[in-house]
């Protein structure tokens, strides 16, 4: 059994600057002490709820739809009394078991010997996903099957955990616009993903996705994160840890293994930390 996921205080500091970072603190009282933990759900691993990034046509608030037009505004989201609709509570009321599938990019790159900045706007391609099946041993057209969970190593956790503390602490104030290595958002990429009829998706960078979100999908300015929550119902997991299962993988000859989430059951949440574990 393989912990998937990081330590919930990282990365420290948040990759993106506007989210703060995890508070832990100690009540002690007569004879016991409690935990107290304040964060937000987007700093570490993290499993994107429904309600996370509606659809939209112009990035427009009055153009979002969240999926299946089940929210009809904003003020449902955040207003003083938000609806209970696609809320987080819903993916941990029965938990997320099934067949994950690791498309293991990283490892493939290295045995290239192509070099790449996990810390720069490096797109990852369906055909770059295919190459890296087949250097697996799989066919990516027939092994997946309809429900299973792709993941993606990416390498982005890897780079993080060589950098030096100081290196760490200062990476989301780089002077220049952040940028991180990710899956492209395109046309082939959506072709290639709903061919899979995946029930979820994962890596180990911030995003899935390439950042900055700057695709085109069917001929307009769209993210991955819109298509996926918005357009599809189907949530993202993000800041994955794959440094022990996927050698461990390869040391089987294996792409699939089982997964469990258990999500926190907060009525209303946009996401969670997902205790993701993989069993091989």
């Amino acid at each position: 059994m393989q912990q998937s996921s990081l330590e919930l205080g990282k990365p420290d500091p948040p990759i993106n600057t506007a989210r703060r970072q995890l508070n832990h603190l100690f009540q002690p009282g007569d004879g016991y002490t409690d935990d107290v933990l304040v964060m937000n759900t987007q700093i570490s691993t993290q499993y994107d709820g429904l309600r996370h990034f509606p659809y939209s046509t112009d990035n427009n608030i009055s153009t979002y739809q969240w999926y299946n037009d089940l929210i009809s505004s904003y003020d449902e989201v955040i207003g003083p009394s938000p609806t209970t609709i696609l809320g987080i509570q819903e993916a941990a009321s029965y938990g997320i078991v099934g067949r994950g599938v690791l498309l293991d990019w990283a490892g493939w790159m290295q045995s290239q010997t192509t070099t790449y900045d996990a810390f720069s706007a490096r797109a990852i391609t369906a055909s770059e996903l295919d190459a890296t099946a087949a250097w697996q041993g799989i066919d990516a057209a027939t092994f997946f099957k309809p429900a299973d969970m792709l993941f993606v190593r990416t390498g982005w956790t890897a780079a993080y955990n060589a950098l030096t503390p100081h290196q760490q602490a200062v990476l989301p104030y780089r002077a220049q616009d952040a940028n991180h290595i990710g899956v492209l958002a395109s046309d082939d990429t959506a072709a290639w993903l709903w061919a899979k009829k995946l029930a979820l998706v994962g890596a180990d960078n911030p995003a899935f996705e390439v950042i900055p979100f700057n695709g085109t999908i069917a001929g307009v300015p769209r993210s991955l994160h819109q298509m996926f929550i918005g357009g599809w119902g189907q949530s993202i997991v993000e800041f994955l840890d794959f440094e022990r299962l996927a050698p461990a993988l390869r040391k089987l000859g294996r792409s699939s293994f089982f997964v469990t989430i258990q999500n926190l059951n907060v009525v209303s949440g946009i996401a969670s930390p997902p205790n993701a574990l993989a069993v091989i």
